[in-house]
């Protein structure tokens, strides 16, 4: 298929359980409960917005932003969980999500947008004009 086959869409229920089979190419946790749990306890939060590539019925690309608003009523957007399956990588299909997603946050009128990335991930990210900050981002798993 050509690269412009594909399309972003805004995520549904019948693309769970391919997103979760797509974000063990992240990690290897596995969510313990069923799909139809999963995706209501998900669609009933606020201001999360995810987004599929899909080409055909095959999801080829997923990813989420959060819009959290802080203290001083400023607008954040969160990104989390981008994957693209490795069979399909190299044909743009990442920037075009990443593109979705910005432009969500645009929309809400984020004054930043954060991610997370591996190292060997971050090339890919600054060529989207994303940058590491003066801090350095830290995780606690819980």
């Amino acid at each position: 298929m050509t690269q412009d086959s594909f399309k972003i869409l805004s995520l549904k229920r019948e693309h769970v359980p391919s997103v979760i089979q797509l974000l063990q190419e992240l990690s290897e946790f596995n969510p313990s409960i069923d799909v139809k749990k999963m995706w209501n306890l998900f669609k009933a939060q606020t201001n999360v917005h995810a987004l599929v590539a899909c080409e055909g019925n095959n999801i080829l690309s997923y990813g989420s932003i959060h819009i959290y608003r802080n203290i001083r009523g400023s607008n954040i957007g969160f990104i989390e969980d981008v994957v693209t399956s490795r069979n399909h990588r190299n044909r743009g299909i990442g920037m075009k999500l990443l593109d979705a997603l910005e432009r969500i946050a645009n929309e809400n009128q984020c004054y930043k947008i954060v991610l997370q990335s591996t190292k060997n991930s971050s090339a890919f990210y600054q060529k989207l004009g994303f940058s590491f900050n003066s801090g350095s981002g830290m995780v606690k798993f819980t």
